[in-house]
């Protein structure tokens, strides 16, 4: 099986979100918030496969940990993570073990209506913006 590289997984995230968007306008709510919800499990899968086994200075890992909490914090209203955050510290096999965990658990229960919509797509879009900034700091391409 052919496996994509960090970057494809980061352009097949994008173009998720943009799909999501375009099922939004459509009326397509349940649709859009499984490929906004994708985008975001895709985007992290590349995430985790760019900082994989690079060394991360703790400055570096402390800024990462912080914009993966805040954001992720924002969607835990959407994905159900309740406590996850915790008893986490900071280094670098617990932050793949952490971001795994997410990738694992299940959407659940989310009552998809055009206001649900929107906001996993903003939301969606947020941690990329956010996410981008901090990896690109931590471990330039």
């Amino acid at each position: 099986m052919y496996e994509l590289s960090w970057r494809r997984k980061r352009e097949l995230s994008e173009y998720m979100l943009n799909l999501a968007k375009k099922e939004l306008e459509e009326g397509m709510y349940e649709m859009a918030a499984l490929h906004a919800s994708l985008a975001l499990e895709t985007y992290l899968r590349s995430m985790i496969e760019r900082l994989r086994g690079r060394s991360i200075k703790r400055k570096g890992l402390s800024d990462l940990w912080f914009e993966l909490t805040f954001t992720l914090t924002l969607w835990e209203g959407f994905r159900g993570y309740s406590g996850l955050f915790e008893d986490l510290y900071t280094n670098n096999s617990q932050l793949f073990e952490f971001m795994e965990e997410i990738l694992e658990s299940t959407i659940g229960e989310i009552d998809v209506g055009k206001k649900n919509s929107k906001e996993i797509i903003k939301l969606v879009e947020k941690v990329f913006d956010r996410l981008d900034v901090v990896v690109s700091e931590v471990w330039p391409s």
